[in-house]
């Protein structure tokens, strides 16, 4: 077999279109709560503000509200990045394929932007609006950690049936 070729026969082949449509649905579902819990102020004839839940999307969000939604998505499509990788090495019982060094340099980005996020500031306020931040880049360090013990476990493993091969 060629690098080139189309099919690789050595592996079984698995389809992972069932989770990406399980991702684009969370945050399709994550997007439309937000949207449909939407508000908007509105002032009545006695100058007094109320506040109307709007089923419709309203363009009147400020910058930071803004900012923040895509922020949210951000984080969810970030974590959810890794999951189809973790569930492929599971079910093919192998990390043939993968880039540790890809990993390793995820890792450290993750691990530096966490960091620097946190060094900027330990108080709730700011750890509050921080929040989407910490969990994707945190929460995906995590998720990479995990693909790292599988290529431990898959080393570990190869070691086993070249022992059992050679003894």
């Amino acid at each position: 077999l060629t690098p080139f070729c189309r099919y690789n026969t050595l592996t079984p082949r698995t389809s992972s279109n069932g989770h990406n449509t399980t991702s684009l649905l969370t945050v399709t579902f994550f997007l439309s709560q937000y949207f449909l819990t939407s508000t908007t102020t509105t002032t009545t004839r006695s100058s007094t503000p109320s506040v109307v839940v709007s089923p419709i999307p309203t363009i009147t969000q400020t910058p930071m509200e803004l900012g923040l939604m895509f922020a949210w998505l951000c984080t969810i499509l970030y974590l959810t990045s890794r999951l189809p990788q973790i569930y492929k090495n599971f079910i093919r019982q192998t990390c043939d394929g993968l880039s540790v060094a890809m990993f390793v340099c995820a890792a450290m980005g993750n691990l530096t932007y966490t960091l620097s996020v946190l060094a900027k500031s330990l108080e709730r306020d700011y750890l509050v609006r921080a929040l989407p931040f910490l969990l994707g880049s945190g929460g995906t360090l995590i998720l990479d950690l995990v693909i790292f013990f599988q290529f431990w476990l898959d080393k570990r493993l190869k070691g086993k049936r070249n022992e059992a091969v050679m003894g």
